[in-house]
């Protein structure tokens, strides 16, 4: 995601995404990938806060166009791709508001 603190340097190594280079991206063009192809949430989803499940949601509604209930969907099918038991029950267990 490359959200540093001022303080922090990049000192070795690197980082792509697919062909992309992200070290040798503006913030702008960074911008430009959040959301879309890349994200992050934080800590355990399958044991996650309600607003975890909200980013996910929100992040595809805003960057997909979406409608909540495609959001919906498409948020269980992306959990299934990471190998969590049930995505569906752990998104029902925290339903929009």
């Amino acid at each position: 995601m490359r959200h540093l603190p001022e303080n922090a340097r990049e000192i070795a190594g690197s980082l792509h995404l697919g062909d992309t280079d992200l070290q040798e991206l503006s913030p702008q063009e960074l911008t430009k990938i959040r959301g879309r192809r890349l994200g992050m949430v934080f800590g355990s989803v399958d044991r996650a806060q309600p607003d975890a499940h909200r980013q996910v949601t929100e992040t595809l509604i805003q960057h997909r166009g979406l409608s909540q209930r495609e959001a919906n969907a498409l948020a269980i099918d992306l959990l299934g791709h990471v190998e969590l038991r049930d995505p569906a029950a752990i998104m029902r267990r925290y339903p929009p508001h």
